[in-house]
């Protein structure tokens, strides 16, 4: 499933029918997902424009390095404070990553 970004989707407006990046999303949501993956960089920047164009930001949208390295326990994510928009990530060695 492309999310049509690396035939330079991403920077088009659609003119007719509806963005690519949202008509994915809906295919993925259909599954009743709790997350959507990609190893694809382009689809991880447009799957999560498009949960957050269609407010679903109960679902996120995240790498396959990361599910790995979360069942793994290669590192775990501190949870986005208020007053920062990153969040902290510690690898397995307590090192800080951000």
């Amino acid at each position: 499933m492309c999310c049509g970004a690396g035939g330079a989707r991403m920077w088009m407006e659609e003119r007719e029918g509806q963005r690519i990046n949202h008509r994915r999303v809906e295919h993925a949501l259909a599954l009743e997902p709790d997350a959507i993956a990609t190893a694809c960089p382009y689809c991880l920047i447009m799957l999560r424009d498009g949960t957050t164009d269609l407010e679903r930001t109960d679902v996120e949208v995240r790498d396959v390095a990361e599910l790995l390295a979360d069942a793994t326990g290669a590192w775990t994510r501190d949870p986005v404070s208020t007053d920062s928009t990153d969040s902290v990530v510690h690898g397995a060695q307590n090192d800080r990553i951000s």
